[in-house]
């Protein structure tokens, strides 16, 4: 960290306690052009409004970044590459801070945002509306009234008798703010806090740009934007995996008994479609749906089906042929009770592997 930025890296910051604002009568009409200017030069920092909004730093956060600004004014080394490459030197600013580069990065947006209200004389009034002390030894005053903040205001000492309140307290989400940008019911502001906030405007979208509105804090849908997107995405891929799996057949049954029948079966071990070989499976098959239902339980209503249709009779032989993928024990258990309530023998090839279940 540079010495003499450890030396003041907590002379500055923003206040809560209650403050009344003394507004000129031309107060809008100035900052009205002080406010486009400063878009302008923001934009020329890749910045815009909208990037502000996406997240407000905490309250010591804020202050580092206030500091930290205040501080690039003694720095022409750093002002001048500031200047030259319109973006902050993440690496120089970081050594200069010893703040990582990552804290840089992530709020660089606000410190661009204070750096041009403080370097550039043309944003007194904005600097003047934030409520900004500077802390001495032995006192604290309103940085408002030392050099670094002086109006050139000075030139028309007319004041309105209009006077603005501002405390710490917002409730209701209620936020008050210089009006920096509006489009129909919503609006960008800048409170006296230094907070950029998007708001829905309390009053009629007619408010004009550089007044002191008030509304009720929002979210744009893009903030969610990326997330959204990542999450349709994966929400796409899973289903599309699941439909493929749900449609991929990994077994082939064979089954014989007076009636033959093909049963697919998939990976997850879901019957995807049953297929009649004579006229008797087509029987057996005709008013049973077996889609999306287990190994066992099909097997065990076709079973049954057969049993009463008569195309299975006691003492006869059933023969179940398993080609693909191996069945377990839990996906022949019907099978093996029917068989042995039933006095039937079955003759099962599981994959290449011979078992018989013979009747009580």
């Amino acid at each position: 960290m540079d010495c003499k930025f450890m030396l003041v890296k907590n002379k500055y910051k923003f206040v809560y306690t209650q403050k009344i604002i003394v507004l000129e009568d031309n107060f809008a009409y100035n900052i009205k052009e002080d406010i486009s200017l400063f878009i302008k030069e923001l934009s020329l920092y890749g910045v815009i409004l909208k990037d502000l909004c996406k997240s407000t730093p905490s309250f010591d956060t804020k202050n580092l970044l206030l500091n930290i600004s205040f501080s690039l004014l003694e720095e022409k080394t750093l002002t001048s590459l500031i200047k030259r490459n319109r973006s902050l030197p993440i690496k120089s600013l970081s050594e200069f801070t010893d703040e990582s580069p990552r804290f840089i990065k992530k709020w660089e947006n606000y410190l661009i945002a204070y750096y041009l209200i403080i370097s550039n004389p043309q944003y007194n009034n904005i600097k003047n509306y934030l409520n900004i002390q500077a802390t001495n030894v032995d006192s604290t005053e309103n940085i408002s009234d030392e050099s670094k903040l002086n109006s050139d205001s000075s030139k028309d000492n007319a004041t309105s008798t209009a006077l603005t309140l501002y405390d710490k307290s917002q409730t209701n989400n209620l936020c008050t703010g210089i009006l920096l940008t509006s489009n129909k019911n919503k609006g960008i502001i800048l409170n006296c806090y230094g907070e950029f906030i998007r708001i829905k405007l309390l009053e009629e979208p007619s408010s004009r740009i550089g007044l002191i509105v008030s509304g009720a804090k929002t979210n744009s849908w893009r903030l969610y934007k990326y997330p959204l997107s990542i999450s349709v995405f994966v929400i796409i891929v899973l289903s599309l995996i699941y439909l493929l799996l749900q449609n991929q057949i990994s077994t082939t049954i064979i089954l014989e008994a007076n009636a033959s029948l093909k049963i697919n079966v998939n990976t997850m071990h879901k019957v995807t479609k049953v297929i009649p070989k004579d006229s008797n499976g087509k029987e057996i098959s005709s008013n049973l749906n077996l889609n999306g239902k287990s190994i066992d339980q099909s097997l065990g209503l076709i079973l049954n089906k057969g049993k009463e249709l008569n195309f299975i009779e006691e003492r006869s032989t059933i023969y179940i042929y398993i080609n693909g993928s191996k069945l377990n024990e839990k996906d022949l258990s019907s099978c093996e009770t029917f068989v042995k309530e039933n006095g039937i023998d079955a003759r099962i090839n599981n994959s290449g592997e011979n078992h018989n279940i013979n009747p009580k």
